[in-house]
Parts: structure tokens; C-alpha cells; sequence
């Protein structure tokens, strides 16, 4: 049995926006009114229940396929559900107060058929919250105050002025190309053959994620419009994956080799890596993942086992640093290599990343030069095995890895046992033997300094006094040190290191703090010869070199910073001056300026 007066479903309308209308074209007073008097519990028939389609099916003259075509339908998990011929996730339900498309009422009162309070309907994507725009109208959708929504009809007929308020003059210029792309899959349309391969909930995460990385790094992509720059995130994103799958790996590809290019091998990326990481274990978002971690893992230099997105398969590209580990040559040794061969695109630096292919025909031959085992070099250097472990394992004289088909030994290229000798001699003075100078053998027993100190010192050129015979023939044996050279280095040294100074200087800044003083004194210490720069060449640009330790040692023993001075007074800083210059007559060392230090003898303030 049918009701007296039809009305025909729309081929994008929802069930609950049919019985409306049936409702207000039979002069019901409410559709909740037309589902009590035909026997249908509204929550049963948005549920999808089979004896209450058919039942409408009955009163309505509808097909049931055409009545259940835009239910809501959860997934068993309720973590996401089915509009049409989309699905969605959580985030996209359906809020309290439901939404509309102004422009729309008033089209459907206009040109509508039938009675005019049963012409407006809702069209099922105005009940999805990823939807923010009409796509025929390019209007934004309104929020609908409170009301049932279950009978639109009633809040049309309610809220004409309201609605009519609402009307933009002028449509929307804002991009909203997700919106039509939303609407044509809620509909079954197919329109973007990559994206049509993923439920419609992983499309729309990978735009919203992918346009906020896009736009991070915008300076790196040269083919998206200027206007889509001040566009929503997911706008952007859209415009990138609808365009295929090799667009979104270029496009992904191109910004990491931009942001490689700068001072680091590595990036983040953001709220994409988070998601990627997310949902690295799920099955709908599997192809997504293989994408960019097959990117990332072929513009990046990630090792086997490292996590990029998820735990990386294999290596692509080397670091200096990887590359000398892996080949188990010197990092110095990799860039002049490969910057020598010319296989490299750009310039290799000590911070650059570059191919695996391309360098390994050059470092694998390089490895394939000869070498000597450890005991064999200890013999050719004169060294103990003592000395000679010590020597590795400061890395003064690199390891490589050398294989045989059956075992891996470690040993050292004669290339790098030839370049160790002459660094060492090359800081010596050939010089005929003078008995009162110390050898390797006895210089702890009379100095009580451990060979391999005095070894390394040389090594940087830090001993001046070493001498050989001319037939030294590169033993270390023949070496010949000043002992009081020795000692006097070791006690700076010593000193340096109960100091807390590390390594053989620091730049000014650092000096500064060390010293107490602020960065402003540091020239004038420097002017009145109170602590000493490195020594400069032509590779050393001035401006970068360091304060020495050896000055920085003897500027703590013998002089004091007003700071310092303050401190064995237990006066505040200000009061220094006052009681040192004017009441027991101690002058600074210099006539100190604005934004300078005092400097006073430490024994004048101690006394």
C-alpha cells in the first residue's frame, strides 16, 4: 500500500530526507508523525534493518536498494564507516547539528517539483564532516541550529529568512577540489585512477599530511600554483597525489634533495612521518608506506636496520662517515677519493651524502691496493705492541677490513702506513745523534711520560726539538725527543686537563668564558700578551683561529678576573675596583672600557 500523494527519490538523497518530504506532501504534521503511523522505529531504519526498508519500500513506492544506497553503515570495529560508495574514519561522522548548503534550499524551492514544502532534501554529503564545501555552488556549508534532522523539511519551512541570510552573493574562490573529489566517490564516481585505489579515509589523511610537508618546505617545489600556497593543507596535498603516483614521488624525491643539499644529510618530516609511523602496521595504508619509504630510503643515507618510517631494507646512499666505516678507510681519505674520480655530481664535503653505486667501484678498488697485516707494520714503524695498539686505537693509523673468501681480517693499507711515517717525520730535524736526547724506548723510565703521548704530539706538530738520523729509514726507533720539550708539553698538558680545557685551544668566545672574562677582553689579553693564538697559515683564516691552551693555562696561574677576584674577596664585582685600587692600592693590568674586564695578579689579590 502506497501513500496518496508520491514523491521520488532523488538519485543523491538520504532515507531520513525522503520520509520528510513524504511527510510534509501527506500533510503529516512531522516525519517522526509518518514513521509512527506506517510502524517504523527512526533509529531501526537509519539502522538499516531489512523489515523497515521493506516496509518503507512499501509506503513510499521505493526501491529498497535506492533507500539503503546513502545509509550510514559502520565497520564491525567502529573505526570507520561507509557513506555510499566512500569511506570515512572517525573524525568524519556526522556532528550533533547537522549541515546544509543554503544555495541548495533555495535551488530546490525554486525548480523543485511537487508541493513546495516537499521539494528541499539533503543531499548525503552534507552529513559527513570531511565535505566543507557545496561542490555545485562552491559554497561553504552552514551549520544548522538546533532542530531535528531527521525532518528537514519542517526547518526549511521554520528558517527561510535564516536560511536565505545565508546565501553568499558570491561563490567561494577558495580551491575545493577534495570536496568534488569527496562527492564523486560518495557517489561511486571514479575520477583520479591513483587515489580511487585507497578508501577514501587514507586519501584524505595523505592530502591533509602531505600539503602541511609540502608547505614546510615550499622553497623546494617549483610546480604548484602560487594561489594554492595560502589554500587549506589537504588542497595542496590533492593537487600533488591526484596527480599519479611517479608526480608524489618526484614531488617527495625533489624536496629531500633540496633540504639535502643544505648543512644536513638528514630531515624530519613532520606530522607526515608520525602518521606514516602510525599506521605502519595496517594493511590500507601498506602501499602508501612502501612509497615514501622507498623514497626516503633511496635519497637518504639510511643503513639496514634504521628506522625511516618503518625499519630500512637496504642502503642507497653513503655518508663520509658510513663510507669510511663500511670500506674501512679514512674519512679524509673517502672525500679525496671520490672528489678526485669525478663520479660525484657535486663536490664532496665532509656533511654530503652521495650514491652507493657511484662510489663503490672507486673505494673498492681503492681497498683492493695493498696491505699489511698489524704485526708486519709494527715491524716496518719500529713500534712495540704496546705502541702499536695504542696507535690504532687512537685511529692514527686506520684499520680496513680485508677478506679472503673464507675469513675478514683487519689490516692497514701500506698507502696510509706510508702517509702516517711521513707525518710523523715530517715535524722531525734531521740532525746527527746526540746521546743526551731520549729515545721511544727510554723516555718513560727517565721521564716518566708515556711514549705514545710524546708520539702523538709530534704527530699534530706539537714538538719542535725531535730530531733523526738521516738514515732513519722511518723507524720510530731512530727518533731522537728534547726531554725537556717533553716535559714541559706534558705539564701543560696536565694542567689543561685538571683546567677542564679539552683539546689544544678554544675559539675566543669560549676562551671568554673559561676565563671569566667577558668577549670584549679577550683582544686586549691578546694586546697585552696574556694568552696567545694558535699559529696561523695559509689554510687557517685568522678570524678562526683558536686561544691556545698552553697560554690559557699559564693566564689561570698568574691572574685573576674581576669576577674571580670578587670571589676570594666575598665582595660583589662592582666592589672590586673600590677596594682593591683605592684601599690597598693594587692596580689592573690594563686600563679597562666599557664592556671589558679587569685584570689584576692573582698574588696581589691574595696577599
Amino acid at each position: 500500500m502506497a501513500l496518496p500523494v508520491p514523491v521520488t527519490i532523488h538519485g543523491y538523497e538520504t532515507t531520513e530526507s525522503l520520509v520528510s518530504r513524504l511527510s510534509a506532501a501527506n500533510g503529516f504534521r512531522s516525519a517522526k508523525g509518518l514513521l509512527n503511523a506506517i510502524g517504523i522505529r527512526p533509529r531501526r531504519l537509519a539502522a538499516g534493518l531489512p523489515r523497515d526498508l521493506a516496509l518503507l519500500s512499501q509506503w513510499s513506492g521505493t526501491e529498497v536498494a535506492a533507500l539503503a544506497r546513502f545509509l550510514h553503515v559502520n565497520s564491525p570495529d567502529h573505526q570507520t564507516w561507509r557513506l555510499g560508495d566512500a569511506v570515512f574514519g572517525r573524525l568524519a561522522r556526522a556532528a550533533i547539528r547537522f549541515r546544509y548548503c543554503p544555495a541548495c534550499i533555495l535551488d530546490d524551492l525554486e525548480n523543485g517539483i511537487g508541493r513546495p514544502l516537499a521539494r528541499p532534501y539533503v543531499r548525503p554529503g552534507w552529513t559527513c564532516r570531511a565535505l566543507i564545501h557545496c561542490p555545485q555552488h562552491r559554497h561553504p556549508l552552514v551549520e544548522a541550529p538546533s532542530w531535528d534532522s531527521n525532518d528537514f523539511c519542517r526547518f526549511v519551512d521554520a528558517n527561510l529568512s535564516l536560511i536565505r541570510s545565508k546565501v553568499q552573493p558570491l561563490p567561494s574562490l577558495e580551491p575545493i577540489e577534495v570536496d568534488t573529489y569527496i562527492e564523486a566517490r560518495i557517489k561511486g564516481a571514479r575520477t583520479c585512477s591513483y587515489l580511487d585505489r585507497f578508501e577514501v579515509y587514507v586519501v584524505l589523511d595523505l592530502c591533509e599530511h602531505l600539503g602541511r610537508f609540502v608547505h614546510a618546505h615550499r622553497r623546494a617545489v617549483t610546480h604548484v600554483p602560487a594561489e594554492l600556497w595560502t589554500a587549506p593543507a589537504r588542497e595542496i596535498g590533492f593537487h600533488i597525489a591526484s596527480q599519479g603516483e611517479q608526480h608524489l614521488r618526484d614531488t617527495f624525491a625533489e624536496i629531500i634533495r633540496f633540504k639535502r643539499a643544505g648543512t644536513r644529510s638528514r630531515l624530519g618530516f613532520l606530522s607526515l612521518g608520525d602518521w606514516l609511523r602510525q599506521n605502519s602496521t595496517r594493511e590500507d595504508f601498506a602501499e602508501i608506506l612502501k612509497l615514501f619509504q622507498d623514497v626516503a630510503e633511496r635519497n637518504l643515507p639510511f643503513a639496514p636496520g634504521e628506522i625511516c618510517f618503518v625499519p630500512v631494507r637496504r642502503r642507497y646512499r653513503h655518508t663520509v662517515h658510513s663510507a669510511a666505516a663500511e670500506y674501512g678507510i679514512a674519512r679524509d681519505r673517502v672525500i679525496k677519493l671520490l672528489n678526485e674520480s669525478g663520479v660525484l655530481k657535486r663536490r664532496l664535503t665532509g656533511r654530503s651524502c652521495f650514491d652507493i653505486s657511484d662510489a663503490h667501484r672507486v673505494l673498492s678498488s681503492d681497498l683492493s691496493a695493498a696491505v699489511v697485516s698489524r704485526i708486519n707494520a709494527g715491524k716496518q714503524l719500529g713500534a712495540s705492541p704496546k705502541l702499536m695498539r695504542q696507535i690504532l686505537q687512537a685511529n692514527l693509523l686506520p684499520r680496513v677490513r680485508t677478506s679472503d673468501g673464507s675469513k675478514i681480517t683487519v689490516a692497514i693499507a701500506e698507502r696510509d702506513l706510508s702517509e702516517f711515517k711521513h707525518r710523523i717525520f715530517q715535524n722531525v730535524t734531521i740532525a746527527e745523534e746526540d746521546n743526551t736526547m731520549l729515545t721511544i724506548a727510554t723516555m718513560r723510565l727517565v721521564t716518566g711520560v708515556d711514549p705514545f703521548d710524546a708520539l702523538v704530539a709530534l704527530h699534530q706538530g706539537e714538538l719542535e726539538k725531535t730530531k733523526a738520523g738521516s738514515d732513519h729509514g722511518y723507524n720510530l726507533g731512530s727518533l731522537r725527543f728534547d726531554p725537556q720539550e717533553v716535559v714541559n708539553h706534558w705539564n701543560v698538558k696536565q694542567k689543561a686537563t685538571h683546567l677542564g680545557i679539552d683539546g689544544n685551544g678554544l675559539i675566543p668566545s669560549r676562551a671568554a668564558k673559561f676565563l671569566r672574562v667577558t668577549p670584549k677582553t679577550i683582544p686586549l689579553l691578546l694586546q697585552h700578551n696574556l694568552v696567545e693564538l694558535e699559529p696561523t697559515d695559509a689554510e687557517n683564516d685568522s678570524k678562526d683561529r683558536l686561544i691556545t691552551l698552553a697560554s690559557m693555562a699559564t693566564f689561570k696561574e698568574k691572574w685573576v678576573s674581576q669576577v674571580e677576584a670578587a670571589e676570594i674577596l666575598g665582595v660583589r664585582p662592582p666592589l672590586v675596583l673600590f677596594l682593591l685600587e683605592e684601599m690597598r692600592g693594587v692596580k689592573r693590568i690594563f686600563n679597562s672600557t666599557a664592556g671589558t674586564s679587569a685584570i689584576f695578579l692573582k698574588s696581589d689579590v691574595t696577599r
